[in-house]
């Protein structure tokens, strides 16, 4: 696998923080933003923010913050390298 900041870079750049969330977690979108349910604690609301162009996410339960790679490295337990396969594969399989 390519690691080099110009690969993450085109990865996290072709990606999209909501697909990629909501292969994670359930999302839900309200006034225009989405939110998804916080994965690093248990509960049913939909308290994390996902930043879209920044592809970021914050919850504002618990603060838990990170951009899209963090997000895919704490849901599977991975480190980077197989987080940013995860998501070039993702979004890979929905530009089919």
């Amino acid at each position: 696998m390519d690691l080099t900041d110009d690969h993450v870079e085109h990865v996290r750049a072709d990606a999209s923080m909501v697909h990629s969330a909501a292969a994670l977690t359930r999302v839900s979108m309200k006034d225009k933003r989405f939110f998804a349910r916080c994965i690093f604690h248990e509960n049913k609301d939909f308290e994390m923010l996902l930043d879209v162009r920044g592809k970021r996410y914050r919850c504002e339960t618990c603060g838990a913050e990170g951009d899209l790679f963090d997000l895919v490295m704490a849901a599977k337990n991975c480190d980077f390298a197989a987080a940013v396969d995860w998501v070039e594969e993702r979004t890979r399989h929905l530009t089919r």
